[in-house]
């Protein structure tokens, strides 16, 4: 049994428990309200009986109160089978209940495996849980995706996001190896969805990579790669780009660091290089949106300030090219 079954069945035992719990405490409110009535109506047999017969006036008053209390303890029994047996009949209904509605659930979410897979028609943005919970070391869930419909047609994956907050003043991207390769940040806000999750995505079909940039003067450019490829840990995810797609509305700052290995400052690198990314010498990157300013750019210079950045991927089939022309003209794949 997977980790994720092992939460599930515990999840329900404990809704279960919570039910049964849940009518054992209303079953010991009416049980405590029966005998507080219990107690009003003895009260009142003692003092009926106390006002007709005068004190230990023999054996007939003794008698009364006996049958007295004898039937009142018969309907106490009588009260109390009668109100277990209805909170029984509750639990199961209510178990009966819950049951109902997972089947339902389950009926009304259908398994996603991607962000591309989300309905067009609704064409809501956000945070998606796909399939079973997958999760890695730092307890990121492979299948938690960060989903927008950047364009037209299916949904792409968010891959990076970084803004500047305040004065200008953009999130820490410069992270160590494991945390580039883990993930970090919040879905929410900033993030790096993680190399070994990118890795896993792109590695089962051919992906589109899609790059938005914001500036300081308010426009907004984005470029598309009409092939994106990240290979495994053991290869330092090295990055594999196709051609650019030529209605992209700003230049190509990242066609030289096509075949090029990931470096962080701790694997790769040197103390010189601010953020991961896929360079050989990061004073010589034309382009680097995790490093201390977001670089797009011919020698590492921006072409203007920029303010904010996204990596968007999703399935090349919902930009279809014909044949080989996804491939970059020196392209060894």
């Amino acid at each position: 049994m997977s980790t994720w079954e092992q939460q599930q069945n515990q999840q329900k035992q404990q809704q279960k428990l919570t039910l049964i719990s849940r009518a054992q405490d209303e079953q010991k409110r009416k049980l405590l309200s029966m005998d507080f009535k219990l107690n009003q109506v003895l009260s009142k047999l003692i003092t009926l009986t106390h006002a007709k017969q005068a004190p230990f006036a023999g054996r007939h008053s003794m008698t009364q109160f006996a049958a007295s209390w004898n039937m009142a303890m018969d309907r106490f029994e009588r009260n109390s089978n009668r109100l277990l047996n209805r909170m029984q009949q509750n639990v199961k209904k209510w178990q009966r209940e819950h049951e109902r509605h997972e089947h339902i659930n389950r009926l009304e979410e259908p398994a996603l495996a991607d962000c591309s897979e989300l309905d067009e028609q609704q064409r809501v943005d956000g945070v998606y849980k796909l399939l079973e919970p997958e999760w890695n070391e730092v307890h990121r869930d492979f299948h938690e995706r960060s989903c927008a419909f950047a364009t037209a047609g299916p949904a792409w994956t968010i891959i990076q996001r970084r803004s500047s907050v305040g004065n200008f003043q953009l999130d820490n991207f410069n992270r160590s190896w494991n945390e580039y390769r883990t993930g970090f940040g919040d879905f929410t806000k900033d993030f790096w969805f993680g190399n070994e999750f990118i890795h896993r995505i792109v590695d089962r079909d051919d992906y589109v990579l899609r790059i938005e940039l914001q500036f300081q003067n308010g426009t907004q450019l984005w470029t598309e790669y009409e092939l994106f490829r990240l290979d495994s840990e053991s290869y330092n995810y090295q990055l594999v780009i196709g051609q650019l797609n030529g209605n992209s509305s700003m230049s190509d700052a990242l066609i030289n660091h096509n075949r090029m290995d990931f470096r962080a400052y701790d694997r790769n690198g040197n103390d010189e290089c601010y953020g991961g990314w896929w360079f050989d010498r990061c004073q010589d990157a034309q382009s680097n949106l995790n490093a201390h300013s977001i670089i797009w750019g011919n020698n590492g210079h921006n072409e203007y300030l920029v303010k904010a950045s996204r990596m968007l991927i999703r399935p090349r089939h919902s930009d279809p090219l014909d044949g080989d022309d996804i491939y970059a003209e020196d392209s060894i794949y």
